[in-house]
């Protein structure tokens, strides 16, 4: 896996932030945010909006996971109550 890079200008500003796997948007947030020394209190917005994106990424993420597992979950349930409704008419 790429080392995290110490400015995230770019991985923002190029939209590759989106395509990043769960694991290394956790290790930016923990070991590049959560850490940044950021001596101007007025910059401070953009490491707070940083975070809050990947949380967001990472929110969207597991909503569709669990989405699809309740789909599956559903057919699963329709497919059954079918089954039964036919051995009861047999």
């Amino acid at each position: 896996m790429a080392d995290i890079p110490k400015d995230l200008n770019e991985l923002f500003q190029s939209k590759e932030i989106l395509n990043k796997d769960n694991k290394y948007l956790t290790r930016v947030l923990l070991e590049n945010l959560c850490l940044e020394n950021i001596p101007n209190p007025e910059t401070q917005h953009r490491a707070v909006i940083r975070g809050l994106t990947i949380n967001t990424i990472l929110m969207q993420r597991q909503l569709d996971n669990l989405n699809y597992k309740a789909t599956i979950l559903q057919i699963m349930v329709i497919l059954i109550a079918i089954i039964t409704l036919i051995i009861a008419i047999l």
